[in-house]
């Protein structure tokens, strides 16, 4: 008998639909989400404090014992589960999986596995499900970020064996991709709701764009020089398809030349542009 917690974990890749779709599924009832949360990168996010942030989970004694305890990054997800499961709530995750696939500018040689899972796959029954874009899409909106624009090392073939290995594990765990998310948002939601072993709320819809429990990946620097990285704040109130952005004409011929390309796009059922 598997005595282990439920836990769900929502994992895609950077500049992939992420934000909007994690503000739908922690916009629904009793659900608390926590975004881009991962064992490397607690300095940027930190579990505790943002589900005491968002959630006002932790009373001041609670605060002080955490103070002198050095939790280990599963002891600390524990925790917040215990909280957040008094106030019938159910906690969801969104993985930073930017750090087990691409790394760059945080880590070099990410591992291409999910660390995240793995960390907590001894304490908890984990349900998993991945999103994903089209990879030329999501290289062209990541290039548009300050923080990768003028970084060489995130160039196409970097990218594509990044983006190919992840293509692979959600393959095997099962995928929504971001096109049909906005062509139908319910749909989309209620098969990831399925996957997650939660109940979809359509009362979603009338609060996703106002939830400001998640996070971003519009980076910056402080005057003191630390990373910031608030949330991207979207534009807009209705999800619809996203219009393609102008690309130079020979981005397509380029990604041709790599045989991980057409390999992600048959794995994703994705065409070439």
């Amino acid at each position: 008998m598997n005595s282990k917690p439920p836990l769900r974990l929502i994992h895609h890749l950077s500049r992939s639909g992420g934000t909007v779709i994690c503000k739908c599924i922690g916009s629904m009832k009793n659900i608390a989400l926590l975004s881009e949360i991962h064992p490397l990168a607690t300095h940027i996010f930190n579990p505790i404090t943002q589900a005491n942030d968002w959630y006002k989970v932790f009373s001041a004694q609670d605060i002080e014992f955490i103070k002198n305890k050095n939790f280990q990054f599963h002891e600390a997800i524990q925790l917040i589960y215990e909280k957040l499961s008094s106030e019938d709530k159910t906690l969801v995750i969104r993985d930073w999986t930017h750090f087990d696939y691409f790394g760059i500018p945080f880590i070099d040689n990410p591992q291409f596995k999910l660390l995240l899972a793995e960390s907590l796959n001894n304490h908890f029954s984990l349900f998993q499900v991945t999103t994903v874009r089209h990879p030329i899409d999501q290289y062209i909106s990541t290039k548009s970020r300050a923080l990768f624009a003028k970084d060489n090392r995130m160039n196409i073939p970097a990218f594509l064996s990044g983006y190919l290995a992840f293509a692979k594990k959600a393959e095997s765990m099962g995928f929504i991709r971001y096109e049909d998310f906005t062509r139908e948002p319910d749909k989309a939601l209620k098969t990831i709701c399925t996957k997650l072993r939660i109940d979809f709320d359509p009362g979603y819809n009338e609060k996703w764009h106002s939830n400001t429990h998640i996070t971003g990946d519009t980076v910056h620097t402080d005057n003191t020089g630390k990373l910031v990285i608030p949330s991207r704040g979207l534009h807009f109130k209705k999800i619809k398809p996203v219009p393609r952005k102008e690309f130079p004409q020979d981005l397509p011929a380029i990604f041709r030349k790599y045989v991980d390309y057409y390999a992600a796009l048959e794995i994703l059922g994705y065409e070439d542009l």
